[in-house]
């Protein structure tokens, strides 16, 4: 691997084990995949749109889950009262109801397994140096294995903040509010974490190393200043879903103008679902981003 420019702040880190990680730009990883989006479009958003596929069963999943009783639960957890309580219109699950919910949390956790797996692999350096058929086929290919582990990295994730909400609960009838702080603690760190181990991808398909060494790695690479690390992975997505949230405003409040004025015909319902159309591009360009920023970040890491 080259050496850093004479300009970095680790130059000659080659031969210190101990020097600090190169300093980086946030805008750095965000520039590098707009980069990539003008250069080739067709490469660089073709293999994420071909990994999103499997959401489509994904969202049925889920979408039955919330029609046979997740809708009932998952109200319950967010407002419900004690089942046992006077008065209570909206009772807290239970039983059959917790079932439910525990279902959702797996759907949604492997759905966004699919998303992540679908951004990273098709930032890596195989895919990209592809053309546009070559770019899908790559990155199918690489798939499997990264989705598989994802989806085993969310699950514990889930697990860890359920167990996160039982401390919490614990920590609340110990002191008056202090199950929110050890809630927002908590998720900040565990957010954080699951961030830097999320690079893991990038340096397994550039290095041709398993998901265990490339966490290590990945882990090692962010250590000395893991919130910039984060935040660098985390902007160019947030960049992409904050312009499609945005556009889909716009066309929420055209449509709605355009209703009361009667110069179309749609409900409520529809124009909701007229505005929600804008995330799709924004969900496979931010996923394209994301992936960029992965990559751009292992490079200038020296992961």
């Amino acid at each position: 691997m080259s050496a850093p420019p004479a300009t970095s702040p680790t130059a000659g880190r080659a031969g210190r084990s101990d020097a600090p990680a190169t300093t980086f730009s946030l805008l750095l990883p965000l520039r590098r995949g707009l980069a990539d989006l003008r250069r080739s479009p067709v490469a660089t958003l073709a293999p994420v749109a071909a990994l999103l596929l499997p959401l489509l069963p994904l969202v049925l999943a889920a979408d039955w889950v919330l029609r046979t009783g997740g809708d009932v639960a998952l109200q319950g957890l967010l407002v419900g009262g004690p089942r046992d309580g006077r008065d209570v219109l909206i009772a807290r699950p239970d039983g059959d109801g917790i079932r439910s919910l525990l279902l959702l949390a797996l759907v949604v956790a492997t759905a966004v397994a699919a998303v992540v797996a679908a951004a990273l692999v098709a930032g890596g350096p195989h895919v990209r140096r592809a053309s546009p058929a070559g770019a899908v086929r790559d990155a199918w290919r690489a798939w499997p294995l990264a989705f598989v582990v994802l989806v085993v990295q969310l699950w514990a994730l889930g697990a860890a903040v359920l167990l996160l909400a039982l401390l919490a609960s614990l920590a609340g009838g110990v002191r008056f509010q202090l199950h929110a702080v050890v809630l927002v603690v908590g998720l900040v760190l565990l957010v954080v974490g699951a961030t830097r181990l999320s690079l893991w991808p990038a340096i397994a398909l550039h290095d041709d190393v398993g998901p265990r060494t490339a966490a290590r790695r990945a882990w090692r690479a962010t250590a000395s200043d893991p919130v910039r690390a984060v935040l660098a992975l985390l902007l160019p997505p947030a960049a992409a879903l904050a312009l499609a949230l945005a556009a889909g405003a716009v066309v929420g409040a055209l449509l709605g103008a355009a209703a009361s004025a009667e110069l179309v015909v749609l409900s409520p319902a529809a124009i909701d679902a007229w505005a929600m159309l804008p995330l799709v591009p924004g969900v496979v360009v931010g996923g394209a981003l994301a992936g960029r920023a992965a990559d751009a970040l292992r490079v200038r890491l020296d992961a």
